[in-house]
């Protein structure tokens, strides 16, 4: 249905949410996966960059599928995802949604060491922190997301304390996993 109805907004989101339900299941997110579901999903998220809610259930169904399988996230990455994901909350900055299922794909990304090198060279910081400064609540997730970039690398964790300094410094409300 994705690949036949690619024109339509509501059927691609509806699709994204189809398989994030489906994905849930271990055995689905793999199935999903090697029927090219994850290389349909970020090419609906090109296609429908202007839809909020298509950004939203795709980066959710991202979000299971990654969560479920480390093949799985590698082919998010190199299949362009940390770039779908950034550009999503770039487009839709407004949409809580879109941050906080952006934000979540991020953290879960994030579990790998090259992963949040690519992430944070991409902009990344400036896009959780965008996320944070427009919606007070995903203020612990941001911080959440931050902390997992600065996890295991020197050269993220000093940009990432960089920007928590910044925030102190400007006496803004630091996030439960910052404190």
């Amino acid at each position: 249905a994705m690949r036949r109805n690619e024109g339509s907004a509501g059927v691609q989101e509806e699709a994204c949410g189809a398989l994030w339900h489906l994905s849930f299941n271990d055995g689905s997110a793999i199935a999903i996966a090697k029927a090219g579901g994850i290389k349909v999903i970020l090419s609906i998220m090109k296609t429908h960059k202007d839809s909020a809610m298509v950004q939203a259930r795709a980066c959710a169904a991202l979000i299971n599928l990654a969560c479920h399988n480390d093949d799985n996230t590698v082919a998010i990455i190199r299949s362009g995802g940390i770039e779908a994901i950034l550009l999503a909350m770039k487009l839709h900055d407004g949409s809580v949604l879109v941050q906080a299922a952006a934000c979540r794909e991020l953290s879960r990304l994030a579990e790998n060491d090259d992963n949040r090198v690519t992430i944070v060279n991409s902009g990344g910081i400036d896009a959780v922190l965008l996320a944070m400064g427009r919606h007070e609540e995903l203020h612990d997730l941001a911080y959440e997301v931050l902390d997992d970039l600065a996890d295991g690398y020197n050269g993220n964790r000093i940009a990432v304390q960089s920007v928590l300094g910044l925030l102190k410094l400007a006496n803004l409300p630091i996030g439960a996993a910052a404190a």
